[in-house]
């Protein structure tokens, strides 16, 4: 039988905090490994720029805002140079145009359709 006046709560709580902290960086972990594998989904892009209610600053895209962009992916030898052109707004992307012949190009054309 376990003698529970000899526990201490500091020990059960510093337990509980210490596999919290564990699980978070596992879970970190985790993201960074399948971010590493997995292709880019411009559908995520202006998530960041959204404006939480969460935040106390006033910063952000809010519903009517647009975020227009124009990226240019350059290589070594040419092969799979892409250009992109699109637009996030409302929470979502709004349309996008990936002109280029290179693999990688077909690769970002089929991984992020509207």
């Amino acid at each position: 039988m376990v003698n529970l006046d000899n526990i201490e709560p500091v020990k059960i709580l510093g337990g509980i905090f210490g596999g919290f902290l564990v699980l978070l960086l596992l879970y970190y972990f985790y993201k960074m490994i399948k971010g590493l594998f997995s292709s880019y989904s411009f559908k995520l892009l202006g998530n960041k720029f959204d404006k939480s209610f969460l935040s106390l600053n006033d910063f952000g895209l809010k519903g009517t805002d647009r975020l227009d962009f124009k990226i240019n992916i350059r290589t070594d030898d040419a092969s799979d140079d892409c250009n992109m052109i699109g637009r996030y707004k409302g929470g979502k992307l709004e349309k996008i145009s990936i002109e280029g012949n290179g693999e990688k190009c077909e690769d970002l054309r089929s991984n992020n359709k509207l």
